[in-house]
Parts: C-alpha cells; structure tokens; sequence
C-alpha cells in the first residue's frame, strides 16, 4: 500500500482569501503528508467572582517560570516552615525580596474572588482544550504571580491572554513533533 496522493487536489482552486485561514496542517513536503503538532502548553492565572450577578472572570497568561513559582507558593502555604529556610524563590533580586515582603506581611486584600493557576494543553486557537489542570490559589498568591508578571515585562505576555506560546523546554519539545505518512 503506497502513500497518500500528494496531487489529487493538485488542479484544484482555492479563493485567494483562503490563505488569511491560517490552516497549516497538513504540509506536503518531498511527496510526504506531514501533519504538525501546534499543541503547546500555556500558564494562567485566573480570578473567578463569587457573585452571581454580574460575574466576572480574569484569566491573565504567565510564563512557565512564574507557574512554577505559584506551585511553590502553594507548597510555602500549606506549610510556613518552607519560608523560615528563606530558599530563593526568583532569580531577580528585587522580585525575590518583594515576594517574601508579601510572604511576611501580606497586605489586607478584599476576598471576593476565587483564584486558580491553571495548565492548559492546548493549540494555539483553544478551541476546545484536551487537557487543563486547575489549582486553587489564595489571592496574595495571585497578587503575587500577577506583580511578578508585571515586572518581568514579557512583550509575549503583555496582552494577557493572547495565546502566546513562551521559550520553554516543554513547548520546544511539543514544536518538533509531527508525523508523515
């Protein structure tokens, strides 16, 4: 059994406005089908009302760096011992200090949101996501993840969810997978 006919739809036409699609997959390359994976994996931080009416939901794109410092937060809350070690937790010194003034003196903030940290497994349009991992956060863990966010001042992050795939291991790894047939 041979491959698949890469020109059976080779006189066929297209309006030029079908290019403005954006449908990559599949390419044919050397009389090969390959089908791409555009999954990757994109951090959230996400506010959720408690109110009924009206209802609002904040979900703000992070890096990878900043998600892994969320789960050490969660970690340092549930047990305070972890914060007398004094670990560093952010390689900006400036980040790090401002994290452990928050750590030592929380301020008084307003408690009408529930606040999660979210991983989601996705292709870049999220449609419908296969996978999405959701962790309830405090919202001084929010204020947090979302200050460290503002500071690093990552241009890719300054549209809050805009499907911006961040400079990871994971994502580099998840970018060069594909299969030809």
């Amino acid at each position: 059994m041979g491959g698949p006919n890469c020109n059976l739809f080779e006189e066929g036409k297209i309006p030029p406005c079908s290019n403005l699609l954006g449908s990559d997959n599949p390419i044919i390359k050397d009389g090969k089908v390959i089908f791409r994976n555009f999954n990757r994996f994109f951090y959230f931080i996400s506010l959720n009302s408690h109110s009924k009416n009206p209802e609002i939901n904040l979900n703000i794109q992070i890096s990878l760096y900043n998600y892994l410092i969320g789960l050490f937060l969660i970690l340092i809350e549930q047990d305070q011992s972890e914060l007398q070690k004094k670990p560093k937790i952010h390689d900006d010194e400036q980040i790090n200090n401002f994290i452990y003034e928050c750590l030592e003196k929380p301020p008084l903030i307003k408690n009408n949101f529930d606040a999660t940290l979210i991983l989601t497994y996705s292709n870049q349009n999220a449609i419908l996501n296969p996978f999405t991992y959701n962790l309830k956060i405090s919202p001084l863990s929010f204020l947090i993840l979302f200050v460290i966010n503002r500071f690093e001042n990552h241009p890719g992050l300054f549209f809050v969810n805009n499907s911006y795939v961040t400079e990871d291991l994971i994502n580099y790894v998840l970018a060069e997978m594909h299969f030809e047939l």
